[in-house]
């Protein structure tokens, strides 16, 4: 049945209900039935029967209201040179695993600190994160006389990129709010005046969004003892840019999207804090 049929049933049903009814209406009554009166008898009163209708029940003026709760505390956050555990603590576990050398260091929010501060200056954060340190030589290839970065060196940066983008973009800003006056601390005792903690990282990663991609392979120069980049806008790049423009398109790819996601994240309005219940 199509349903242009049923809604043709549909209306000639309608139709023939409205038809019954004003039949019925327009019919003449059909004749009266006289019964002989009953012989006259005392007539019983009349009990006035009205209506009953439900009333609500009658509401308690005198409940207590709901007892307010009060939101917990946020936990107190250790002294800055002893943060280590509870840093070690709120980064453990994360999806990838953090290597263990990097709990196994000290000061990590001095370290994490020092990061942000020579990556958003355009520096390699070298001294902060040795342990890191990839393995194997930079290698190149050449072809009719030009060098090129050999892909199989790019190998070498995919376990420090699981490291950097094991912990979610909700957590990682979230541990960045948690420990953000350790931080700016930190920061203050490098010599930055009136650390902002989250500009400081909103600029590091600015600085990796803004690293752009070559296709293919990069061709290098090498004028004296260390490779350039052939191109004049990549050898243009700052030191930290072109660290990262070495780790090659797929390992920096991913470490853009992640960047990406994080700032998103940091960029969300900061929700309200909660109420406290009122003085009594």
């Amino acid at each position: 049945m199509t349903r242009w049929h049923a809604v043709a049933i549909g209306a000639v049903v309608i139709l023939a209900v409205a038809a019954l009814l004003v039949w019925q209406a327009q019919a003449p009554a059909p004749p009266a039935i006289v019964e002989e009166a009953p012989s006259p008898t005392a007539e019983p009163p009349r009990v006035e029967v009205t209506p009953t209708t439900p009333t609500t029940p009658p509401t308690d003026e005198t409940a207590a209201p709901e007892a307010c709760v009060q939101p917990p505390p946020p936990p107190p956050l250790p002294a800055l040179g002893e943060s280590d555990a509870v840093v070690a603590e709120g980064v453990t576990g994360c999806v990838g695993g953090l290597a263990p050398a990097w709990l196994a260091q000290e000061d990590l929010l001095r370290r994490a600190a020092a990061v942000v501060a020579a990556a958003a200056a355009g520096r390699v954060p070298r001294g902060q994160l040795d342990f890191m340190a990839v393995n194997g030589p930079f290698r190149t290839v050449e072809r009719d006389g030009v060098a090129y970065v050999d892909p199989a060196s790019y190998r070498r940066y995919v376990r420090f990129v699981d490291i950097v983008t094991c912990l979610s973009p909700e957590r990682t800003v979230a541990l960045v709010t948690r420990f953000e006056p350790l931080l700016a601390e930190a920061l203050a005792a490098l010599g930055e005046t009136g650390p902002d903690v989250r500009a400081g990282v909103d600029a590091l990663l600015e600085r990796v969004l803004a690293v752009p991609t070559p296709p293919g392979f990069v061709p290098l120069t090498r004028p004296n003892v260390l490779y350039e980049y052939a191109d004049p806008s990549l050898e243009a790049l700052d030191d930290f840019q072109k660290q990262l423009l070495r780790m090659g398109p797929a390992n920096l790819a991913r470490l853009q999207d992640h960047a990406r996601a994080v700032r998103a994240e940091l960029a969300r309005p900061t929700p309200p804090p909660a109420e406290s219940c009122p003085d009594d």
